[in-house]
């Protein structure tokens, strides 16, 4: 978008498109049961596992009753992604927990949408977040 000096404003919704970040993983665990995890890259088939591998570590101890995957920074992310939040929604909600994804931009909300994801999972766009 572009203001009326000729610049061109961030969309808040979008990722540079020739940005290349490499995958990572961030976890916080407080001590209210609680665990924030934010995922930056793309998210599939390679990374998937490594984001699997940090919710099961998080909810290795039986406190952990509330989880928040940010997926702000993620690029892109597949079916395989998909997989792995329908599997922690499971496990959070057999401790009588709470899971959400925060920060949803359009390219992956189209995709939980599509695949109907949205209405059994917690979802919360980007531009909801205030």
């Amino acid at each position: 978008m572009n203001d009326a000096s000729g610049a061109t404003e961030a969309d808040p919704d979008r990722l540079a498109d020739d940005e290349v970040v490499p995958f990572r993983v961030e976890t916080r665990l407080s001590a209210l049961e609680r665990c924030d995890i934010t995922v930056v890259g793309e998210l599939d088939l390679a990374t998937a596992p490594l984001l699997e591998s940090e919710v099961l570590r998080a909810l290795d101890g039986e406190s952990i009753r509330q989880v928040a995957i940010n997926l702000t920074e993620t690029s892109f992310i597949d079916t395989t992604a998909l997989n792995v939040f329908l599997a922690a929604a499971k496990l959070v909600e057999e401790r009588n927990g709470s899971f959400k994804i925060t920060g949803v931009r359009s390219h992956a909300r189209k995709i939980f949408e599509i695949t109907g994801l949205d209405r059994v999972l917690n979802v919360v766009p980007v531009s909801d977040l205030g």
